[in-house]
């Protein structure tokens, strides 16, 4: 938690930090250049938001966004007076992690290939590592 400067809550030192200042800043501008790129429509398939205007739908994952970012802060207080756990002392050696991440983009790439060809015959569209739909909404 950033330190409280005499006169300030947590929250006007948290938005004082430059990587929180430029974190808003390209969310805002990613948010804005959703319109003139999309043409007016998204590009997603959610028969939930189907008959939902692009600016609606915009806000509505906003919104989700905001939910998403109120429960993070409810888990970090719940665990604010627990003690850092040392992740440098439990970390592999670099040559077992190196390995490790390759194979862990090979297999990553392999479920996507089968996920595209099974989901494809089985489905009419691809699969990946999730359900299609899931990755929207909380």
């Amino acid at each position: 938690m950033p330190e409280t400067a005499p006169g300030g809550s947590w929250f006007t030192c948290l938005l004082r930090e430059r990587s929180v200042q430029i974190a808003l800043g390209l969310w805002i501008a990613c948010v804005v250049a959703i319109f003139p790129l999309s043409g007016g429509t998204l590009p997603f398939n959610r028969p939930v938001m189907a008959g939902w205007s692009a600016p609606a739908q915009v806000v509505a994952s906003m919104a989700t966004m905001v939910i998403i970012f109120l429960l993070m802060g409810v888990t970090y207080f719940l665990t604010l007076r627990r003690a850092v756990p040392d992740m440098a002392s439990r970390a592999p050696e670099i040559a077992i992690a190196r390995r490790e991440t390759l194979w862990l983009w090979l297999y990553a790439a392999v479920v996507m290939v089968i996920g595209q060809i099974v989901g494809r015959r089985m489905f009419g569209e691809g699969i990946g590592m999730h359900l299609n739909g899931s990755l929207f909404g909380a």
